[in-house]
């Protein structure tokens, strides 16, 4: 009987010694989240965990039980606090699989801000970036299991700390723009690694400047083309150039990229007059005029949702209108006895295509896919 009684005695010690244990590392660790990768795969050409670039804070919190915090667009995943006093600070909590963890992981979200009754209030609307550090180098295999196809060779050179990094991995140059990558594997000599992605386009235009008497380009990814998960082969980039005048009003042309596949590239070009847009317009050029009766329709840009009202005629081309924009210093538009004038500086357009990496046998290319 003693020996039941001391047998039970050790089990509750025993029990007792495990809770305590168990708490004891979860001070010293932090909370045990329990994050697991919200998909089984991270896809850089399209998103973050299953979350297509472009997704908001709100619908990434609403669709998982990360604990995510942060501000001023840069978010943490996992993150809780440590110390006392001044050795008070941060630390994030690994996530991941049972065979290795993300030590780290931040979010990037383009902001958006705006004015209310003098106050400035900021508003989060888009994931551009996210970057996965590691303490410890993962091997290779995992690497491309975890982030899909990539380059080995190693570019380390072309940075400009390389003194610290060995190793750097660079994606497939279609869905490059500029120094933009969407992804990019630094491995450093004390091993840490971090895997940098994003959606470069989006990324690229946030530098872009204010669009009045000045061509500038929104650029982002299709999200309505793919799932960061289950994508399709129909893979676009939304490019939607706008030239604004004083009056409020935009030349504007759009170009939806099959970037696998060049067969379903197709440009719009028009004026967006505001709502009231349809009728008869005379738009006159350096060296041509249109007089034609227009009917309209939207352009969804996806850097920033919104829908661009345009002049267009149904079956027609796009060419005529475009070619009078590269060509032209001025354009003067008059419609419903309204007239306005535009700097267009067709130049600018052409440098600005450039600048995304297009040229004029892309842009004809994709008129030619709609004249037959």
């Amino acid at each position: 009987m003693k020996k039941i009684i001391f047998f039970i005695l050790a089990l509750f010690g025993l029990s007792l010694f495990s809770s305590c244990t168990s708490a004891m590392l979860v001070n010293m660790l932090g909370p045990q989240t329990g994050y697991g990768f919200y998909s089984n795969f991270s896809n850089p050409q399209y998103g973050y965990e299953g979350f297509a670039w472009g997704t908001s804070l709100e619908s990434i919190k609403e669709k998982t039980h990360w604990k995510i915090s942060g501000k001023n667009g840069k978010y943490f995943i996992g993150t809780y606090t440590k110390g006392w006093g001044a050795n008070y600070h941060e630390e994030y909590w690994p996530h991941g699989g049972k065979d290795l963890y993300v030590d780290k992981t931040t979010l990037h979200f383009r902001e958006e801000g705006f004015y209310d009754k003098g106050k400035y209030n900021r508003t989060l609307s888009m994931l551009y970036a996210a970057e996965d550090e590691y303490k410890k180098t993962p091997s290779l295999e995992f690497l491309h299991k975890r982030y899909g196809k990539f380059s080995e060779e190693n570019v380390a050179k072309l940075y400009q700390k390389s003194e610290e990094i060995k190793i750097a991995y660079r994606s497939h140059k279609y869905l490059n723009v500029g120094n933009f990558y969407d992804m990019e594997i630094l491995i450093y000599y004390d091993g840490k690694t971090t895997v940098k992605m994003c959606d470069p386009f989006m990324k690229k235009t946030i530098s872009e400047r204010n669009p009045l008497n000045n061509w500038i380009c929104y650029a982002a990814l299709d999200s309505s083309s793919y799932s960061a998960i289950d994508y399709s082969s129909n893979k676009r980039i939304n490019f939607t150039f706008l030239n604004q005048n004083k009056d409020g009003k935009y030349l504007f042309v759009g170009y939806s990229k099959g970037y696998e596949s060049s067969n379903i590239s197709y440009i719009r070009s028009g004026i967006c007059w505001g709502d009231n847009a349809s009728g008869y317009y005379d738009i006159k050029g350096d060296s041509s005029v249109f007089s034609k009766k227009f009917s309209t329709e939207k352009w969804r840009c996806f850097y920033n949702n919104e829908k661009y009202t345009y002049t267009n005629i149904v079956g027609e081309s796009a060419r005529d209108i475009l070619s009078m924009f590269l060509k032209s210093e001025k354009i003067i538009v008059r419609h419903n006895n309204i007239v306005s004038e535009f700097n267009c500086n067709g130049e600018k357009l052409m440098e600005k295509f450039s600048e995304y990496g297009i040229d004029w046998k892309e842009i004809d290319a994709a008129l030619l896919n709609e004249e037959f």
